[in-house]
């Protein structure tokens, strides 16, 4: 289930635009992260994407994931955005914190992240 994920995000913010795709999974709660990462200037621009094969995403979830994005901000490096993928069938129990995205893994496999890329695009975080 994961390479279509992946091969999602990485079609979506390809390498040939300066992105970088990199994993890490949670053996102990079946989570998987990604971090979407691109120079910019002085900066380091950087997308969080979780996903989540739970059938529920409890606070607990929403406050890891949370704590992971304010960990991977600092000094040079922006979090511009923070999105959570999940099952179809999953419960949300809890608030997700603010700014973050929610999309369940078929919008995200039909889709792709193009309102996330589109947002970019239109930006001038996008070179």
């Amino acid at each position: 289930m994961l390479n279509p994920l992946k091969s999602t995000l990485r079609t979506s913010f390809p390498e040939k635009d300066g992105w970088k795709l990199y994993n890490r999974y949670n053996w102990s709660s079946r989570v998987h992260d990604y971090v979407l990462q691109k120079e910019s200037g002085d900066s380091t621009l950087r997308i969080v994407v979780e996903i989540n094969f739970g059938d529920q995403v409890l606070t607990d979830d929403f406050n890891k994931f949370a704590a992971l994005s304010r960990r991977l901000e600092s000094g040079k490096f922006k979090v511009i955005r923070t999105v959570m993928v999940i099952q179809e069938n999953s419960r949300i129990e809890g608030q997700p914190f603010e700014g973050l995205e929610i999309m369940n893994m078929a919008q995200l496999i039909q889709n792709g992240v193009m309102g996330l890329k589109q947002t970019l695009s239109n930006s001038k975080l996008v070179a």
